[in-house]
């Protein structure tokens, strides 16, 4: 206990010390000295106060060079000899020089160690703060972890869990029991084959999976993962998301949308066939003028037939009154467009003209079958404008009256025969049923698509409904000519 007091009074004594300022240490310094030779020069001959010079020169050691000491302990050794108790003798220059070199190397020594002192001093406070600013990190980290709502687990190289959130407990059913230390196969099997394959080597994806819950239950998983290596072997973290809701969803839509687009192509259909079934029940009519043909029973099994087929495609193309459309913003449509059309016109060193405005009516239309539409036009103008020595695309949206218009103007050798267009399973046309589809499909919205001639290349355009529901809005500022190049 008396050594632990005396080592916190001397630490108390170096940290007092190293407190003192340059000014303050040089200035004591230099009133010691005079205090001390005044009172040297004022004792008796018999005693000697040289040793106090000491006290000084340690004080003063810390804020000088070995130069700069020098001086001052020879002025200290000079005064030690003159004020003090010691007879002249012949070796006297020699003794000045001895106490010089003694004072000077006690200053030296102790201005080193203050200097490694401080050092120590401040290398350890630069570890406390590193430590404060570590642990910090390491609760926001551990905050940001356990709030989050997606799963999130790390796993080592043998395939078990070492540590789990509150969410991963939730989605995997464990009802109180821990992930820590079990093994991940029976949840997420492909985990740990992916950490026992490719643990060894920096992986970083993402993979839509299936997992198993505690109780058995199957659910669909979306992944995001990256492998590293720490000392103790490789690691996996991983963050996993449910999403068998949005998968179920996104089933029922596919089959939802292939029911109504295969309406759509039906009725389409259904109409060209009933335009047929007229005019052969006109033929039919005409040639029932002729004498000897309206009693024979083949001619009526004929007209028999015609009547038949037409009832038959009787489906007429019309809006879709199973499917509730619901008002659908452009801006929306046309930036998932620019999303998935763009990166292929720049890998082609083509180009897109946006002339969008920043504000555009609601549409009354199908989100998804918009966006085909459109895509299916991009698709065409790419195809048209790959040998074409300038392939700009210009799509240009605005109001007119009650409808709202996207035109599709592209820079390629335009259409050779329009009256071909929109016309199903023609020999070498490729854009014939594609066009004939999309048309089929804005119709069933109340639109229409139609060609438009034009100086150069081909023009589509798609005429909307509007929604009285009001205006959507664009996030960015209107696209101006020639704002946007891909080349």
């Amino acid at each position: 206990m008396a050594s632990h007091r005396r080592r916190l009074q001397v630490e108390d004594v170096i940290s007092l010390y190293l407190r003192i300022g340059r000014t303050q240490a040089l200035v004591g310094a230099a009133v010691m000295i005079v205090i001390i030779a005044v009172i040297d020069w004022g004792l008796d001959s018999n005693y000697s106060l040289g040793f106090l010079y000491f006290f000084p020169i340690l004080i003063a050691a810390r804020y000088m060079t070995a130069w700069e000491m020098l001086p001052l302990a020879l002025l200290c050794a000079v005064l030690r000899e003159d004020l003090g108790s010691y007879p002249w003798q012949p070796y006297y220059n020699i003794r000045i020089l001895v106490v010089m070199f003694v004072y000077l190397g006690a200053g030296l020594t102790i201005a080193e160690l203050a200097r490694h002192r401080q050092l120590v001093i401040n290398q350890l406070k630069e570890i406390a703060d590193k430590d404060r600013l570590r642990q910090e990190a390491e609760e926001q980290l551990s905050v940001l972890i356990e709030s989050s709502p997606a799963a999130i687990l790390t796993i080592d190289s043998d395939g078990r869990i070492l540590k789990s959130n509150e969410a991963a407990h939730r989605m995997l059913g464990m009802n109180g029991n821990t992930l820590n230390g079990k093994s991940v196969y029976p949840f997420l099997p492909i985990l740990a084959d992916v950490v026992r394959t490719r643990g060894a080597q920096f992986f970083r994806t993402s993979l839509h999976c299936s997992g198993r819950r505690e109780n058995g239950e199957l659910f669909r998983a979306s992944v995001w993962f990256s492998t590293y290596t720490t000392r103790a072997g490789p690691r996996l973290a991983a963050i996993v998301v449910d999403t068998t809701d949005d998968f179920r969803d996104s089933e029922e839509v596919a089959v939802s949308r292939l029911l109504v687009n295969s309406r759509i192509l039906v009725g389409a259909v259904s109409h060209e066939i009933r335009n047929m079934c007229g005019a052969i029940a006109v033929v039919h009519a005409n040639l029932s003028r002729h004498p000897g043909l309206e009693p024979n029973e083949d001619f009526k099994a004929l007209g028999t037939l015609v009547d038949a087929l037409k009832k038959l495609a009787s489906a007429e193309l019309g809006p879709n009154l199973d499917t509730a459309l619901a008002p659908v913003s452009l801006h929306g449509v046309l930036s998932e467009l620019r999303i998935v059309v763009e990166p292929t016109f720049e890998d082609l060193n083509m180009r897109i003209e946006w002339n969008i405005p920043e504000e555009l009516p609601l549409t009354i239309a199908d989100h998804h079958g918009l966006l085909q539409v459109f895509l299916n036009l991009v698709s065409n103008s790419r195809q048209a404008m790959e040998d074409a020595d300038e392939r700009v695309l210009v799509i240009h949206a605005v109001q007119n009256n009650d409808l709202v218009t996207v035109r599709f103007a592209d820079s390629g050798p335009g259409i050779a025969l329009p009256e071909s267009l929109f016309r199903p399973f023609q020999p070498g046309v490729q854009t014939g049923l594609g066009l004939y589809v999309s048309r089929a499909i804005v119709r069933s919205f109340g639109g229409d698509l139609r060609h438009e001639a034009a100086e150069r290349g081909a023009c589509f355009i798609v005429s909307l409904r509007l929604s009285p529901e009001g205006v959507s809005t664009s996030e960015r500022k209107p696209v101006a000519e020639n704002s946007h190049s891909l080349n």
